[in-house]
């Protein structure tokens, strides 16, 4: 079995979100890439997916995957709740 690195060379422009579209569209991230990238716990990112009502846009096996702007939200939520924490977690 293989053994991926995460985040893969190729999400690394996707999750730090300084690359176009164009490059992102071969890997989609999944709930443990994304938390990994972020240095957030999964607990935390998979809070933000059911709270915020953010949908997967397939599936890869069980596995849910997100696209660019999915992920950029999800980020986007963990960072507006740090901020209302006072930046502690």
């Amino acid at each position: 079995m293989i053994s991926p690195v995460y985040p893969a060379p190729a999400l690394r422009p996707i999750l730090s979100g300084t690359s176009p579209m164009s490059t992102c569209c071969t890997t989609l991230p999944t709930v443990g890439v994304i938390a990994r990238a972020t240095g957030k716990s999964i607990h935390a990112v998979e809070y933000v997916i059911r709270t915020r009502d953010i949908k997967p846009i397939g599936r890869a096996g069980n596995a849910r995957v997100f696209s660019l702007a999915a992920v950029q939200r999800i980020k986007g939520e963990l960072a507006r709740i740090d901020d209302e924490r006072g930046g502690n977690s």
